[in-house]
């Protein structure tokens, strides 16, 4: 997506203009790189071209589960959920949101929530085994909390399950 410069509207007095790719730059920050790589995947992808709205409730579920498993397919999101770099991680959901929501959510608890969860609590073993399969997009998680008071903190959940 590319952008060409603009001036602001000319008051009787003065003038003042500037130019869009600079701005972008500037508030795209450190991963303005990465940012225009997933723009671009997701200006040319013909499932993200799609248009959600108008569509019945459960086509817009499966167009929003196709969004959100070809950009996990795509390298540079591969890349960056085996990466601790959150600002990275940020600002590729920061487009993916921009883009489409729902995906952006869909993508955090398939693969950001449960990747960071499979790093954060499991073992060496379970981490060798698991995080290959989420981040080739093989296999997504789900995430959920059933304890009652502890919110999103799930470290300290005091409930234990323990398989039979």
């Amino acid at each position: 997506m590319t952008s060409s410069p603009t001036s602001s509207s000319t008051s009787s007095s003065s003038s003042s203009s500037f130019d869009v790719n600079v701005m972008r730059l500037f508030l795209d920050g450190k991963c303005h790189a990465i940012k225009d790589e997933i723009r671009a995947f997701i200006a040319s992808d013909p499932v993200w071209r799609q248009d959600l709205h108008g569509l019945p409730l459960s086509e817009q579920r499966l167009l929003t589960l196709q969004r959100a498993q070809k950009i996990i397919q795509h390298p540079r999101v591969q890349e960056q959920m085996k990466d601790t770099d959150l600002e990275t991680g940020y600002s590729i959901g920061e487009v993916i949101g921009f883009a489409d929501l729902s995906a952006n959510i869909k993508c955090g608890v398939m693969s950001w929530l449960f990747t960071g969860a499979v790093k954060g609590l499991g073992s060496p073993e379970q981490e060798s085994l698991w995080l290959p399969r989420i981040t080739s997009g093989q296999i997504s998680g789900m995430f959920a909390m059933t304890e009652l008071g502890h919110g999103s903190n799930v470290r300290n959940l005091e409930t234990e399950a323990i398989y039979d």
